[in-house]
């Protein structure tokens, strides 16, 4: 009687390990072949989100299928029977956790979809899919405590006066922030340095820079202004920089008739040649840069060797050009 009751324990245990590894292979084949088809689908949508919800689907399905094949072996064992609710737990907290990632993977499209149509800068659309990160992990904590039966009741109103303190201090410091943020990446990735002449586009500012600091970059005009940019400011525009193997690069415009368009760039090669501080290599550029029926506007291309005393060479350029008549 004993050794038929050891050899039923002995079957049940193969018939066990025999249905898992069947569901390991299934699970396998079923997941390749529910992501290709959703695959192939989402070829002829042409979106992002679909792509993301597949990538995301599919290692939660594989897990399933497992665990399904993981129930039906310990149902084949009387000895294991207790550990089924501990598998169905399991399940749940598997697709809560994945259907909480993907719910974050879809907020984060959608905030980053709207911020491109909003213009909303991008240190705070980064700023808004890290709150939402949060806002999902503390969601999938608790769901994962509901189904544990862990208490966590007197755990909320200590989160929530966390929650609230992190998101007024990220309010009131985010100027802050971003500016520091923004000084580092200026000065790890330099797109200009100091004693550059550079534009600051569209707005128009156009000077020397004398300082870079975490919080503010500051040029100086050809006037003499000082302007203090926030750095967070300088990296949401297009900079600029007119310099080029130390010298800075200048242009200027001039509309003429077509009819004199020979005499006209004579007395342009004539002006920079005489004109002081304007550098001979590289070599100035005379172009046409519009036709408008009878009339041309001519662009100078030049550089300046000394670019502190922009003002005054351009200035000595324009009266040599007058004396050429």
């Amino acid at each position: 009687m004993g050794e038929d009751i050891r050899m039923m324990d002995r079957t049940e245990i193969l018939i066990a390990i025999g249905l898992f590894f069947v569901f390991v292979i299934l699970a396998f084949v079923l997941a390749r072949f529910i992501t290709k088809k959703l695959s192939q689908y989402a070829d002829k949508t042409e979106t992002t989100a679909d792509d993301v919800i597949i990538d995301r689907i599919r290692l939660p399905i594989y897990i399933s299928i497992i665990l399904i094949g993981i129930k039906l072996a310990v149902t084949r064992v009387s000895e294991l029977a207790a550990y089924l609710t501990v598998l169905d737990k399991t399940f749940y907290i598997v697709w809560m956790i994945s259907g909480g990632f993907l719910a974050y993977e879809l907020t984060s499209l959608a905030i980053h979809f709207f911020s491109e149509r909003l213009e909303i800068p991008k240190t705070a659309s980064h700023a808004l899919r890290n709150f939402s990160r949060w806002i999902f992990l503390i969601l999938i904590i608790f769901g994962v405590s509901k189904v544990t039966g862990i208490d966590l009741g007197g755990v909320i109103p200590t989160l929530m006066l966390i929650l609230g303190t992190l998101i007024f201090l990220s309010f009131a410091a985010w100027s802050m922030l971003g500016n520091v943020t923004a000084g580092f990446v200026i000065m790890i990735w330099r797109p200009f340095e100091i004693g550059h002449i550079v534009e600051i586009m569209p707005d128009g500012y156009t000077g020397e820079i004398i300082n870079v600091n975490l919080m503010f970059t500051s040029i100086k005009t050809d006037i003499g202004a000082r302007l203090s940019i926030p750095n967070a400011i300088i990296l949401q525009k297009v900079v600029r920089n007119q310099m080029r193997e130390g010298k800075q690069i200048f242009e200027m415009r001039y509309p003429i008739e077509i009819t004199n368009l020979k005499s006209m760039k004579q007395k342009l090669i004539k002006a920079l040649e005489v004109t002081e501080g304007i550098s001979k290599t590289p070599t100035s550029i005379i172009e046409i840069q519009d036709v408008d029926g009878a009339n041309i506007i001519l662009k100078v291309i030049g550089y300046i060797d000394v670019p502190s005393k922009r003002s005054e060479i351009l200035s000595n350029f324009r009266e040599n050009l007058i004396k050429q008549g």
